[in-house]
């Protein structure tokens, strides 16, 4: 995930990003299966008790539940992360 770091970790969930055509393509992001085993390398290396308690929406806010999402996250921004 592209906002995964040191302090962090997201809970790995794929997207339309990790579903590109095989082959050489635009986006040169690597299949599901090949991210996840990186993702999930990276979180290993740090110890939970460093890491952040935040949960993190990124995407789409047009769906009315996301709508909501975002107020919720605005009126919790030590808690949630929504852009």
């Amino acid at each position: 995930s592209p906002t995964g770091s040191m302090s962090s970790m997201d809970i790995p969930w794929p997207d339309f990003s990790f579903m590109p055509p095989y082959g050489d393509h635009e986006l040169k992001t690597p299949r599901w299966p090949e991210a996840m085993r990186k993702i999930l390398a990276a979180a290993e290396k740090l110890e939970w008790s460093h890491k952040i308690a935040l949960g993190a929406m990124t995407g789409n806010m047009q769906a009315e539940p996301r709508q909501r999402l975002c107020k919720v996250a605005e009126k919790n921004p030590d808690k949630i992360l929504a852009n």
